[in-house]
Protein backbone atom coordinates (compact mmCIF):
# COMPACT_ATOMS: atom_id res chain seq x y z
CA UNK A 1 0.00 0.00 0.00
CA UNK A 2 2.64 2.57 0.80
CA UNK A 3 2.89 3.11 -3.18
CA UNK A 4 -0.24 4.49 -3.30
CA UNK A 5 0.44 7.21 -0.83
CA UNK A 6 0.62 10.51 -3.49
CA UNK A 7 -2.68 11.83 -2.38
CA UNK A 8 -2.58 10.90 0.50
CA UNK A 9 -1.72 12.89 4.28
CA UNK A 10 -1.16 10.67 7.29
CA UNK A 11 -2.02 11.74 11.03
CA UNK A 12 -1.42 9.85 13.64
CA UNK A 13 -3.91 10.07 16.85
CA UNK A 14 -4.13 9.14 20.11
CA UNK A 15 -8.18 9.40 20.22
CA UNK A 16 -11.95 10.95 20.77
CA UNK A 17 -9.28 14.34 21.54
CA UNK A 18 -7.95 14.50 18.27
CA UNK A 19 -9.95 12.48 15.44
CA UNK A 20 -13.42 12.53 16.88
CA UNK A 21 -12.97 9.09 16.48
CA UNK A 22 -12.27 6.74 19.63
CA UNK A 23 -10.21 4.12 17.09
CA UNK A 24 -7.35 3.26 20.38
CA UNK A 25 -8.10 3.56 23.88
CA UNK A 26 -5.74 5.80 25.92
CA UNK A 27 -2.60 4.29 26.45
CA UNK A 28 -2.64 1.77 23.47
CA UNK A 29 -0.54 2.52 20.11
CA UNK A 30 -1.95 5.20 18.46
CA UNK A 31 -4.49 4.83 15.63
CA UNK A 32 -3.29 5.77 12.10
CA UNK A 33 -5.82 7.60 10.09
CA UNK A 34 -5.35 9.25 6.23
CA UNK A 35 -7.57 11.21 5.05
CA UNK A 36 -7.64 12.48 1.52
CA UNK A 37 -6.83 16.05 0.19
CA UNK A 38 -7.22 17.99 -2.65
CA UNK A 39 -3.46 19.02 -4.01
CA UNK A 40 -1.03 18.85 -6.38
CA UNK A 41 0.49 15.43 -7.45
CA UNK A 42 3.93 16.35 -6.06
CA UNK A 43 3.88 18.79 -3.25
CA UNK A 44 5.59 22.62 -3.48
CA UNK A 45 8.54 23.36 -1.80
CA UNK A 46 8.37 25.44 1.40
CA UNK A 47 9.91 28.44 0.07
CA UNK A 48 7.27 31.51 0.10
CA UNK A 49 5.34 29.43 1.69
CA UNK A 50 2.76 31.85 4.28
CA UNK A 51 3.93 30.89 7.86
CA UNK A 52 1.74 28.43 10.00
CA UNK A 53 -0.25 29.24 12.97
CA UNK A 54 -0.96 25.49 13.03
CA UNK A 55 2.61 24.13 12.84
CA UNK A 56 2.96 21.23 15.58
CA UNK A 57 4.49 22.34 19.24
CA UNK A 58 8.24 20.99 19.52
CA UNK A 59 7.73 19.49 23.13
CA UNK A 60 4.41 17.84 21.39
CA UNK A 61 6.16 14.08 21.38
CA UNK A 62 3.12 13.17 19.25
CA UNK A 63 3.63 15.72 16.71
CA UNK A 64 7.35 15.15 16.36
CA UNK A 65 6.61 12.03 15.64
CA UNK A 66 3.42 10.93 13.53
CA UNK A 67 2.79 13.50 10.52
CA UNK A 68 4.56 11.93 8.08
CA UNK A 69 3.53 14.35 4.73
CA UNK A 70 3.65 14.32 0.88
CA UNK A 71 4.59 10.87 -0.77
CA UNK A 72 5.82 8.38 1.24
CA UNK A 73 6.88 9.09 4.73
CA UNK A 74 9.57 11.71 5.86
CA UNK A 75 11.71 11.17 9.23
CA UNK A 76 10.86 12.92 12.33
CA UNK A 77 13.59 15.36 12.19
CA UNK A 78 12.73 16.58 8.76
CA UNK A 79 9.39 16.97 9.46
CA UNK A 80 10.22 19.07 12.03
CA UNK A 81 12.38 20.98 10.37
CA UNK A 82 9.63 22.34 7.73
CA UNK A 83 7.43 22.71 10.43
CA UNK A 84 10.01 25.40 12.14
CA UNK A 85 10.68 26.92 8.65
CA UNK A 86 7.16 27.83 8.15
CA UNK A 87 6.84 29.48 10.97
CA UNK A 88 9.62 31.50 10.01
CA UNK A 89 7.81 33.25 7.18
CA UNK A 90 7.05 36.51 7.14
CA UNK A 91 3.23 36.16 6.05
CA UNK A 92 0.70 35.82 8.18
CA UNK A 93 -2.01 32.48 8.00
CA UNK A 94 -1.30 28.45 7.31
CA UNK A 95 1.07 27.80 5.11
CA UNK A 96 -0.85 25.55 2.32
CA UNK A 97 1.52 22.75 2.53
CA UNK A 98 2.07 22.72 5.76
CA UNK A 99 0.46 19.06 7.30
CA UNK A 100 -0.68 20.75 10.57
CA UNK A 101 -2.18 23.29 8.72
CA UNK A 102 -4.96 20.98 7.92
CA UNK A 103 -5.56 20.19 11.82
CA UNK A 104 -7.93 23.13 13.34
CA UNK A 105 -6.56 24.49 17.00
CA UNK A 106 -8.15 21.78 18.58
CA UNK A 107 -6.34 18.98 16.61
CA UNK A 108 -9.27 17.65 14.82
CA UNK A 109 -9.23 17.02 11.09
CA UNK A 110 -12.01 17.93 8.87
CA UNK A 111 -11.92 15.67 5.83
CA UNK A 112 -12.51 12.51 4.26
CA UNK A 113 -11.27 9.20 6.32
CA UNK A 114 -9.39 6.78 4.29
CA UNK A 115 -7.33 4.39 6.06
CA UNK A 116 -7.69 3.13 9.68
CA UNK A 117 -4.63 0.90 11.60
CA UNK A 118 -6.72 -0.56 14.25
CA UNK A 119 -5.16 -2.61 17.02
CA UNK A 120 -8.68 -4.48 17.91
CA UNK A 121 -7.67 -5.54 21.44
CA UNK A 122 -4.57 -7.79 22.98
CA UNK A 123 -7.19 -10.94 23.05
CA UNK A 124 -4.76 -13.60 22.02
CA UNK A 125 -4.62 -17.62 22.11
CA UNK A 126 -0.75 -17.64 22.07
CA UNK A 127 1.55 -15.72 24.67
CA UNK A 128 4.84 -15.78 22.85
CA UNK A 129 7.98 -15.43 24.96
CA UNK A 130 9.05 -11.91 23.31
CA UNK A 131 5.24 -10.59 24.14
CA UNK A 132 3.56 -9.14 27.26
CA UNK A 133 0.25 -8.52 28.59
CA UNK A 134 -0.64 -5.40 26.17
CA UNK A 135 -1.02 -7.75 23.27
CA UNK A 136 -1.84 -10.87 24.69
CA UNK A 137 -4.53 -11.71 27.32
CA UNK A 138 -2.76 -15.39 28.15
CA UNK A 139 0.13 -13.57 29.46
CA UNK A 140 -1.70 -12.53 31.94
CA UNK A 141 -0.58 -14.54 34.61
CA UNK A 142 2.30 -15.51 33.34
CA UNK A 143 2.86 -11.73 33.87
CA UNK A 144 2.61 -11.68 37.19
CA UNK A 145 4.56 -14.44 38.28
CA UNK A 146 7.35 -13.33 36.22
CA UNK A 147 7.19 -9.76 37.66
CA UNK A 148 5.82 -9.94 40.94
CA UNK A 149 3.46 -7.30 39.96
CA UNK A 150 -0.02 -6.53 38.67
CA UNK A 151 0.79 -3.46 37.26
CA UNK A 152 1.73 -3.00 33.32
CA UNK A 153 1.71 0.12 31.28
CA UNK A 154 1.09 1.00 27.53
CA UNK A 155 3.25 4.09 26.54
CA UNK A 156 1.67 6.45 29.66
CA UNK A 157 -1.17 4.71 30.52
CA UNK A 158 -1.07 1.93 33.65
CA UNK A 159 -3.08 -1.25 33.54
CA UNK A 160 -4.46 -3.26 36.82
CA UNK A 161 -4.36 -7.06 36.60
CA UNK A 162 -7.10 -8.66 38.87
CA UNK A 163 -8.41 -12.38 39.32
CA UNK A 164 -11.78 -12.84 38.80
CA UNK A 165 -13.59 -16.18 39.17
CA UNK A 166 -10.39 -18.04 39.08
CA UNK A 167 -9.73 -16.21 35.91
CA UNK A 168 -7.57 -12.91 35.01
CA UNK A 169 -8.93 -9.59 33.73
CA UNK A 170 -7.38 -6.36 33.13
CA UNK A 171 -8.99 -2.92 33.34
CA UNK A 172 -8.22 -1.98 29.78
CA UNK A 173 -10.72 0.24 28.12
CA UNK A 174 -13.11 -2.34 25.30
CA UNK A 175 -13.31 0.41 22.95
CA UNK A 176 -14.98 -1.36 20.01
CA UNK A 177 -17.80 -2.11 22.36
CA UNK A 178 -18.88 1.37 22.26
CA UNK A 179 -22.00 2.38 20.24
CA UNK A 180 -19.98 5.49 19.44
CA UNK A 181 -17.44 3.80 17.84
CA UNK A 182 -20.11 1.99 15.14
CA UNK A 183 -21.75 4.66 14.53
CA UNK A 184 -18.71 6.63 13.75
CA UNK A 185 -17.54 3.53 11.69
CA UNK A 186 -20.68 3.46 9.92
CA UNK A 187 -20.14 7.12 9.06
CA UNK A 188 -16.73 7.04 7.47
CA UNK A 189 -17.41 3.31 6.01
CA UNK A 190 -17.86 4.49 2.25
CA UNK A 191 -14.92 6.74 1.98
CA UNK A 192 -12.49 3.85 3.26
CA UNK A 193 -9.83 2.30 0.72
CA UNK A 194 -7.61 0.73 3.74
CA UNK A 195 -7.64 -1.28 6.99
CA UNK A 196 -4.72 -2.36 9.11
CA UNK A 197 -5.42 -4.66 11.59
CA UNK A 198 -3.03 -5.83 14.57
CA UNK A 199 -4.12 -7.07 18.21
CA UNK A 200 -3.75 -9.60 19.90
CA UNK A 201 -5.04 -11.90 17.07
CA UNK A 202 -7.06 -9.82 15.12
CA UNK A 203 -9.21 -13.39 13.48
CA UNK A 204 -10.27 -13.69 17.17
CA UNK A 205 -12.42 -10.55 18.05
CA UNK A 206 -15.77 -10.48 17.42
CA UNK A 207 -15.36 -6.87 16.81
CA UNK A 208 -13.15 -7.81 13.52
CA UNK A 209 -15.74 -9.95 12.57
CA UNK A 210 -19.07 -7.53 12.90
CA UNK A 211 -16.91 -4.73 11.44
CA UNK A 212 -16.21 -6.91 7.85
CA UNK A 213 -20.30 -7.80 8.01
CA UNK A 214 -21.04 -4.15 7.48
CA UNK A 215 -18.80 -3.19 5.07
CA UNK A 216 -19.46 -6.14 3.22
CA UNK A 217 -23.32 -5.49 4.18
CA UNK A 218 -23.31 -1.64 3.24
CA UNK A 219 -21.28 -2.35 -0.26
CA UNK A 220 -17.99 -0.86 0.59
CA UNK A 221 -15.63 -4.18 0.37
CA UNK A 222 -14.96 -4.20 -2.70
CA UNK A 223 -12.82 -0.98 -2.68
CA UNK A 224 -11.47 -1.93 0.63
CA UNK A 225 -7.35 -3.50 0.84
CA UNK A 226 -7.28 -5.32 4.15
CA UNK A 227 -3.47 -6.20 5.68
CA UNK A 228 -3.41 -8.37 9.15
CA UNK A 229 -0.88 -9.67 11.20
CA UNK A 230 -1.91 -12.97 12.30
CA UNK A 231 -0.37 -16.34 14.38
CA UNK A 232 -2.86 -17.67 11.51
CA UNK A 233 -4.03 -20.28 14.03
CA UNK A 234 -7.95 -19.84 13.60
CA UNK A 235 -7.82 -19.21 9.81
CA UNK A 236 -11.32 -20.92 8.60
CA UNK A 237 -13.12 -21.29 5.57
CA UNK A 238 -15.86 -18.70 6.99
CA UNK A 239 -13.22 -16.12 7.68
CA UNK A 240 -11.97 -16.89 4.13
CA UNK A 241 -15.30 -16.32 2.76
CA UNK A 242 -15.71 -13.01 4.03
CA UNK A 243 -12.24 -11.73 3.02
CA UNK A 244 -13.07 -12.91 -0.47
CA UNK A 245 -15.52 -10.08 -0.69
CA UNK A 246 -12.69 -7.47 -0.47
CA UNK A 247 -10.38 -5.77 -2.72
CA UNK A 248 -7.18 -7.00 -1.69
CA UNK A 249 -6.12 -8.91 1.69
CA UNK A 250 -2.46 -9.20 2.58
CA UNK A 251 -1.52 -11.53 5.27
CA UNK A 252 1.49 -11.48 7.45
CA UNK A 253 1.50 -14.71 9.13
CA UNK A 254 4.04 -14.67 12.30
CA UNK A 255 6.44 -17.21 12.12
CA UNK A 256 9.68 -17.22 14.26
CA UNK A 257 11.28 -20.54 14.12
CA UNK A 258 9.87 -24.52 13.27
CA UNK A 259 8.64 -27.47 14.87
CA UNK A 260 9.58 -27.56 18.22
CA UNK A 261 11.29 -24.41 18.73
CA UNK A 262 8.15 -22.47 16.94
CA UNK A 263 6.16 -24.32 19.80
CA UNK A 264 8.86 -22.89 22.38
CA UNK A 265 8.62 -19.31 21.27
CA UNK A 266 4.90 -19.42 20.23
CA UNK A 267 3.62 -21.42 23.18
CA UNK A 268 1.00 -23.13 23.31
CA UNK A 269 0.86 -22.54 19.59
CA UNK A 270 1.12 -26.06 17.84
CA UNK A 271 3.42 -26.25 14.95
CA UNK A 272 0.91 -28.72 12.86
CA UNK A 273 -2.17 -26.60 13.29
CA UNK A 274 -0.42 -23.81 11.58
CA UNK A 275 0.60 -26.43 9.00
CA UNK A 276 -2.92 -27.63 8.30
CA UNK A 277 -3.93 -23.96 8.81
CA UNK A 278 -1.52 -22.81 5.92
CA UNK A 279 -3.29 -26.06 3.80
CA UNK A 280 -6.26 -24.70 3.97
CA UNK A 281 -5.24 -20.84 3.08
CA UNK A 282 -3.12 -22.19 0.03
CA UNK A 283 -5.25 -25.11 -1.54
CA UNK A 284 -7.73 -22.93 -3.61
CA UNK A 285 -6.11 -20.54 -5.64
CA UNK A 286 -7.79 -17.12 -3.93
CA UNK A 287 -6.72 -14.21 -6.30
CA UNK A 288 -7.19 -11.18 -3.74
CA UNK A 289 -5.87 -12.92 -0.93
CA UNK A 290 -1.35 -12.29 -0.82
CA UNK A 291 0.17 -13.57 2.32
CA UNK A 292 4.36 -13.66 3.48
CA UNK A 293 5.81 -15.13 6.94
CA UNK A 294 6.77 -12.79 9.11
CA UNK A 295 9.68 -13.33 11.36
CA UNK A 296 10.75 -11.60 14.87
CA UNK A 297 14.02 -11.66 15.76
CA UNK A 298 15.63 -11.67 18.91
CA UNK A 299 18.50 -13.83 20.51
CA UNK A 300 16.39 -16.73 20.66
CA UNK A 301 16.23 -17.44 17.03
CA UNK A 302 19.15 -15.24 15.49
CA UNK A 303 19.61 -18.36 12.82
CA UNK A 304 15.79 -18.95 12.39
CA UNK A 305 15.56 -17.30 8.82
CA UNK A 306 18.44 -20.16 7.78
CA UNK A 307 15.56 -22.37 8.59
CA UNK A 308 12.25 -20.81 7.89
CA UNK A 309 13.09 -19.28 4.68
CA UNK A 310 14.02 -22.75 2.94
CA UNK A 311 11.16 -24.11 4.54
CA UNK A 312 8.59 -22.44 3.14
CA UNK A 313 10.02 -22.08 -0.04
CA UNK A 314 9.66 -25.28 -0.71
CA UNK A 315 5.93 -24.62 0.12
CA UNK A 316 5.55 -21.98 -2.13
CA UNK A 317 5.80 -18.73 -0.28
CA UNK A 318 8.23 -16.56 -1.89
CA UNK A 319 7.66 -13.17 0.06
CA UNK A 320 9.23 -12.73 3.62
CA UNK A 321 9.89 -10.09 5.98
CA UNK A 322 12.68 -10.09 9.04
CA UNK A 323 11.53 -7.45 12.28
CA UNK A 324 14.14 -7.18 14.83
CA UNK A 325 13.47 -7.25 18.70
CA UNK A 326 14.93 -3.85 19.75
CA UNK A 327 15.24 -1.90 22.96
CA UNK A 328 15.08 1.47 21.10
CA UNK A 329 11.48 0.21 20.69
CA UNK A 330 8.53 1.09 22.83
CA UNK A 331 6.63 -1.80 22.43
CA UNK A 332 9.57 -4.62 22.98
CA UNK A 333 11.25 -6.53 25.25
CA UNK A 334 14.61 -4.62 25.55
CA UNK A 335 16.22 -7.73 26.96
CA UNK A 336 15.82 -9.74 24.16
CA UNK A 337 17.89 -7.30 21.92
CA UNK A 338 20.75 -8.92 19.76
CA UNK A 339 22.60 -5.97 21.27
CA UNK A 340 23.26 -7.51 24.53
CA UNK A 341 25.36 -10.59 23.17
CA UNK A 342 28.85 -10.69 23.34
CA UNK A 343 31.07 -10.11 20.66
CA UNK A 344 31.91 -13.25 19.73
CA UNK A 345 28.72 -14.67 19.40
CA UNK A 346 27.94 -11.36 17.24
CA UNK A 347 30.82 -12.01 15.12
CA UNK A 348 30.12 -15.76 14.76
CA UNK A 349 26.28 -15.04 13.75
CA UNK A 350 27.53 -12.84 11.31
CA UNK A 351 29.91 -15.31 9.43
CA UNK A 352 27.01 -17.73 9.14
CA UNK A 353 25.14 -15.26 7.73
CA UNK A 354 27.80 -13.84 5.36
CA UNK A 355 28.64 -17.54 3.89
CA UNK A 356 24.84 -18.44 3.88
CA UNK A 357 22.76 -18.12 0.22
CA UNK A 358 20.08 -15.90 1.61
CA UNK A 359 18.55 -12.96 -0.46
CA UNK A 360 21.24 -9.88 0.27
CA UNK A 361 18.78 -7.80 2.10
CA UNK A 362 17.84 -10.62 4.45
CA UNK A 363 21.23 -10.58 5.33
CA UNK A 364 21.64 -6.91 5.33
CA UNK A 365 18.97 -6.26 8.54
CA UNK A 366 20.94 -9.18 10.50
CA UNK A 367 24.09 -9.05 9.84
CA UNK A 368 24.00 -4.97 9.79
CA UNK A 369 22.67 -4.69 13.06
CA UNK A 370 24.89 -6.72 15.10
CA UNK A 371 27.82 -5.10 13.13
CA UNK A 372 26.92 -1.49 14.18
CA UNK A 373 26.77 -3.27 17.86
CA UNK A 374 29.81 -4.77 18.33
CA UNK A 375 31.86 -2.38 20.37
CA UNK A 376 29.42 -2.82 23.43
CA UNK A 377 31.48 -3.70 26.71
CA UNK A 378 31.47 -7.18 28.21
CA UNK A 379 29.43 -5.36 31.64
CA UNK A 380 26.96 -3.99 29.33
CA UNK A 381 26.70 -7.73 27.41
CA UNK A 382 26.82 -9.57 30.95
CA UNK A 383 23.75 -7.53 32.41
CA UNK A 384 21.58 -7.80 29.85
CA UNK A 385 22.34 -11.73 28.99
CA UNK A 386 21.41 -12.15 33.12
CA UNK A 387 18.25 -10.82 32.51
CA UNK A 388 17.37 -13.03 29.35
CA UNK A 389 18.47 -16.11 30.77
CA UNK A 390 16.28 -15.31 34.15
CA UNK A 391 13.48 -14.58 32.07
CA UNK A 392 14.10 -17.85 30.15
CA UNK A 393 14.48 -20.10 33.14
CA UNK A 394 11.74 -18.68 34.74
CA UNK A 395 9.21 -19.57 31.70
CA UNK A 396 10.55 -22.64 31.71
CA UNK A 397 9.08 -23.24 34.74
CA UNK A 398 5.52 -21.58 34.67
CA UNK A 399 5.56 -23.48 31.66
CA UNK A 400 6.68 -26.86 31.06
CA UNK A 401 9.46 -25.85 29.10
CA UNK A 402 13.23 -26.50 28.10
CA UNK A 403 14.88 -23.61 25.87
CA UNK A 404 18.44 -25.55 26.35
CA UNK A 405 16.76 -28.41 25.20
CA UNK A 406 15.14 -26.85 22.20
CA UNK A 407 17.61 -24.42 21.39
CA UNK A 408 21.17 -26.66 22.04
CA UNK A 409 22.98 -24.03 19.88
CA UNK A 410 22.06 -21.27 22.05
CA UNK A 411 22.50 -22.69 25.52
CA UNK A 412 26.39 -23.60 23.56
CA UNK A 413 26.99 -20.03 22.53
CA UNK A 414 25.99 -18.86 26.16
CA UNK A 415 28.20 -21.33 28.13
CA UNK A 416 29.34 -19.25 30.95
CA UNK A 417 26.59 -17.01 31.59
CA UNK A 418 24.30 -19.51 33.23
Amino acid sequence: FSSRRRHTRYISVTGVQTCALPISPPGRRPARISHSRSAPRRARPLSGARRCRAAPDRSDRRAKAAIPTGRGTRPAADRRLRARRCWRRSEPGPARHCPAARCSPDGSIDGKIIHLDILLSNLCNAKCIHCDPAYSTMWYSDYVELTGSNEFRVGSKSYQITKKDNKYVTDMVKWHNSPIWWEQFESIAPNLRSIYFNGGEPFLAPSHDEMLDRLIAGGHASQIRLRYDTNLTVINNKILERLSHFKEVRLSISVDDIEDRYELIRYPSKWNRLLENIKILTSVERKNITYQITTCIGIYDYYAPLRIIPFFSEMGFKNYSIRLLRSTNYDKPEFYDAVYLPRHVKEQIVETYEKSDLRREHKAVIVGYLKNNYDKDDKFCRFGMDVFLKRLDTLDRLRGTDWKQTIPELAEMLEGYY
